[in-house]
């Protein structure tokens, strides 16, 4: 991210009014008990300390575990721009919206990282090359290498700046269920750092070809801290460099054909 991609001081204000204006919804991310919970927000009010945020009730909704002085991580959508960011819960107030699960009041960032959505859309990992995988249960715990008795490999089918897809064999099915969380460890190309990450499976299904299963995995936890954001621009760039090698075959492959 270049210094254009970092919102401060009174922009950033700015920024939560016409979210709030808009009646955005963003997700809060805090890690409980060793577990990393998501929780739908909507933005209701900023000013120059603070931002208001409503719980926003689910069917089967988590137990929040939110205290004061919580660290969290903020994200939300604006125009074609996403915004994360760093904050702590500072105080709790009652909601005016029935429908909501209470209200949380949050310190006013320093600053908000500005991202662009299309680096949230998945991009294929070309069919001529492999990504070799590594995940386990439960995620990492300050661990730079993966749990070599306790842990599965697969290949890398797709990736973006919010999850990515592995391919395993059908086999391994039992050892997954939605909502687990795993750790993720994956070196994208040979140029690039080995990249340990936790996430949340959100689908298990078999390849379209049934050849294998498919993976679906939320990447978590990235926003609350500098050393997840690096790895979040780390995921930016790696994704722009596979859209460029698919953008190049497909050129190659026009001039070919005609």
């Amino acid at each position: 991210m270049n210094k254009s991609d970092i919102v401060k001081d009174a922009e950033i204000v700015k920024v939560f009014s016409r979210a709030i204006g808009a009646q955005t919804q963003g997700i809060l991310s805090h890690m409980s008990r060793g577990k990393w919970h998501m929780s739908k927000v909507l933005l209701t009010y900023a000013s120059d300390s603070a931002v208001h945020v409503d719980i926003l009730h689910k069917e089967k909704p988590l137990p929040l575990n939110i205290k004061l002085n919580q660290p969290v991580g903020l994200t939300f959508k604006q125009d074609y721009s996403k915004f994360i960011c760093e904050t702590t819960v500072i105080g709790f107030e009652q909601s005016t919206n029935p429908n909501c699960g209470g209200r949380l009041v949050l310190d006013l960032p320093a600053k908000l990282e500005k991202m662009q959505k299309r680096s949230f859309y998945r991009v294929r990992i070309p069919e001529d090359m492999t990504v070799k995988t590594t995940f386990w249960h439960r995620g990492f715990k300050d661990s730079l290498v993966a749990p070599s008795d306790q842990a599965w490999e697969g290949h890398l089918l797709d990736l973006s700046a919010g999850g990515l897809q592995i391919g395993v064999s059908c086999e391994k099915k039992p050892n997954f269920k939605l909502g687990q969380l795993i750790g993720v460890q994956f070196r994208a190309l040979p140029q690039r750092k080995l990249l340990i990450l936790e996430g949340q499976v959100r689908h298990v299904a078999k390849t379209a070809d049934g050849s294998n299963l498919c993976l679906g995995v939320q990447i978590v936890g990235l926003e609350t801290s500098q050393e997840g954001r690096e790895k979040l621009r780390e995921i930016v760039e790696i994704v722009d460099e596979f859209q460029k090698i698919l953008k190049k075959k497909e050129t190659s492959l026009e001039k070919v054909m005609s």
